[in-house]
């Protein structure tokens, strides 16, 4: 069985190390196809969907949160949100001609 969009948490308790793993699949394709940035932007908007999936598995809460990042460089805005109901949604602004490499 193949799957998509995965979470899951781990626990080494010999080692006192414990976290969370995730996998987006189908919701970072669906994410991809709906941006129109350089290649070198849409990997950065990648690892941030990664990054506020795993943070917002790690605290308990309602609501949203938001990782948000402003800039002078190419890439002027990249924003994700996770909800406490595990969906995610983003989007990332670069400036016209840009290669999409710096904030």
């Amino acid at each position: 069985m193949i799957e998509h969009d995965v979470l899951r948490r781990f626990i080494f308790t010999e080692l006192g190390v414990r976290g969370e793993w995730v996998k987006l699949t189908t919701s970072w394709q669906t994410a991809k196809q709906n941006q129109q940035a350089p290649e070198a932007a849409i990997a950065l908007l990648g690892q941030a969907y990664a990054s506020v999936a795993l943070l917002s598995a790690m605290i308990k809460f309602t609501g949203s949160m938001i990782l948000q990042i402003h800039g002078d460089g190419e890439i002027s805005t990249l924003v994700t949100q996770a909800t406490h109901e595990k969906k995610i949604r983003g989007c990332v602004r670069c400036v016209e001609g840009a290669s999409g490499a710096t904030f």
